[in-house]
């Protein structure tokens, strides 16, 4: 009986300890504010790492961690795998190339500068004509400093493997000489050399001119017939002689200053060809201006206007000098004609035409020396 109600009295006090202690957990004091500063601990830190941007997280564990940097790192391969195929493939070797525009130069001279490059390897690894690596401008660029007659470039790319090239090249007006030939533009500006064979291209028909200080093939009487014929005009009102009364059937000039003793010199002017310039001029260079775009547009004018006579054809040009304004045309019966720059081209020939079909005999047209034009109101010839 004793043990059992000892027994009794230690489960009984069991059940009071217990209760006592969660009393004790639930209303003590100090415990109390422990767990409240716990808990104020807790929330400022996360407001903490909230205001930070880092969020509600905690630390990582080693073991993801790990698992990030092996997914990088994979990341990282598969992009270095893809830029190597890209760089490296035949796939994306530029094979197909278009180019259009060009004239005067050749595809194959213009496919040799643009695959100059194409065999050298960029670090040792990566071709030269990849897709992706390979320049456009830089290839614009070397086009326009190999041929000095391309005005402009415009060259793309064409996935995978294409390039389309457009070239626009610079319009040449004509071929002006002094002691060498080069090509000018309607400004008047020589861009490009010009060899024999560009004068003798019977495609394209070039015009020529040559700039002498003396004209060789020019004989005394004719220097004494423009000085005369210059002189009188200046003293000459407007109204006076026309055209078709200046001249009579024999083909002489009515100037009375015009002589018909001179001889002429129709051999030294088959042997002087038509680019022997006179060494006094200096010599032409890239974009130096050696006209201006007048004299210019009236030699293109006048070049245009002849080529419709059926009677006298031009074979090449000859000037003075830009300054003195005269433009002389040499034709295929080695007749010269003296035309006038500041005046009008349209009148000037039609005032040839006039004499042509009026005033000379057909079977004396083949022999005519000389015919002056630069008087609009009256016309010599010899």
């Amino acid at each position: 009986m004793k043990n059992l109600r000892n027994k009794k009295i230690s489960r009984s006090w069991q059940k009071k300890k217990r209760r006592g202690l969660s009393a004790g957990f639930r209303f003590d004091r100090k415990k109390k504010i422990k767990l409240l500063a716990g808990l104020v601990f807790i929330i400022f830190s996360l407001w903490q790492n909230k205001k930070k941007g880092k969020g509600y997280y905690l630390k990582p564990s080693k073991r993801t961690s790990n698992k990030k940097i092996l997914l990088i790192a994979a990341a990282v391969l598969f992009l270095l795998l893809t830029a190597y195929f890209l760089l490296s493939s035949d796939y994306f070797a530029v094979k197909n190339i278009k180019i259009s525009g060009n004239q005067s130069i050749t595809q194959d001279e213009i496919l040799k500068i643009v695959q100059s490059d194409f065999s050298k390897k960029i670090y040792g690894r990566i071709p030269g004509n990849n897709f992706f690596v390979l320049g456009t401008k830089g290839i614009d660029a070397k086009l326009k400093t190999a041929f000095l007659e391309i005005d402009s470039v415009d060259t793309h790319k064409k996935f995978p493997n294409g390039l389309t090239i457009n070239i626009k090249e610079k319009n040449p007006a004509l071929i002006w000489c002094r002691q060498s030939c080069y090509f000018v533009n309607d400004q008047g500006v020589a861009f490009l050399p010009a060899n024999e064979n560009d004068m003798t291209d019977q495609k394209r028909q070039f015009i020529k001119i040559t700039e002498q200080t003396v004209i060789p093939e020019e004989t005394d009487e004719e220097k004494n017939m423009i000085n005369n014929s210059e002189k009188n005009n200046q003293a000459t009102t407007a109204g006076t002689i026309s055209v078709s009364s200046t001249t009579n059937k024999e083909g002489v000039s009515a100037n009375p200053g015009d002589s018909g003793n001179a001889q002429t010199n129709s051999a030294d002017a088959q042997a002087v060809s038509a680019v022997n310039i006179s060494a006094d001029l200096p010599d032409i260079t890239i974009n130096s201006q050696v006209s201006d775009e007048e004299f210019i547009k009236f030699t293109l004018d006048i070049n245009n206007k002849m080529s419709y006579n059926s009677k006298l054809k031009v074979k090449y040009y000859k000037t003075k000098g830009t300054k003195t304004r005269e433009l002389i045309a040499f034709t295929d019966k080695n007749t010269k004609l003296y035309f006038d720059t500041t005046k009008s081209a349209e009148k000037q020939v039609n005032n040839l035409n006039n004499i042509l079909d009026n005033s000379v005999e057909k079977d004396k047209i083949d022999s005519l020396q000389y015919v002056y034009l630069k008087n609009e109101d009256r016309v010599f010839y010899k």
